[in-house]
């Protein structure tokens, strides 16, 4: 499965090993086949997109927030982080995360749609 494959599965929750087509057309016309359906039963269709990571400066600064707060002393103000600063972060973040390859290794389902095998 890579982004931009339509899916096809028996069970709405369950994409892991779902058949992958080029088309939302080709995959509706042979879910019956791929699932092993009669007429009349149900399927589910859905796009596959590129999960959104949660690798960026947003989470870094929270965590460093958290931290503070579990360790620093009472009334503490954490980490003074600057817009420009956070900018910079995920420009770095983004190219290191490129540069090694570092991506979530799930797929999103979107615009899942429950469909009847025609009879």
């Amino acid at each position: 499965m890579k982004a931009g494959d339509w899916c096809i599965t028996k069970d709405e929750e369950n994409w892991m090993n779902a058949p992958a087509f080029a088309t939302r057309e080709e995959a509706i016309a042979r879910a019956a086949s791929e699932l092993g359906l009669s007429p009349g039963e149900p399927f589910w269709l859905a796009i596959a997109t590129t999960a959104a990571s949660y690798l960026g400066a947003d989470n870094v600064v929270d965590m460093l927030d958290q931290h503070a707060m579990d360790e620093g002393p009472e009334g503490g103000d954490g980490y003074v982080v600057s817009d420009e600063a956070r900018r910079e972060l995920d420009v770095l973040l983004d190219y290191w995360a490129h540069k090694h390859e570092v991506r979530p290794m799930w797929f999103d389902m979107d615009g899942t749609e429950r469909l009847t095998v025609p009879a």
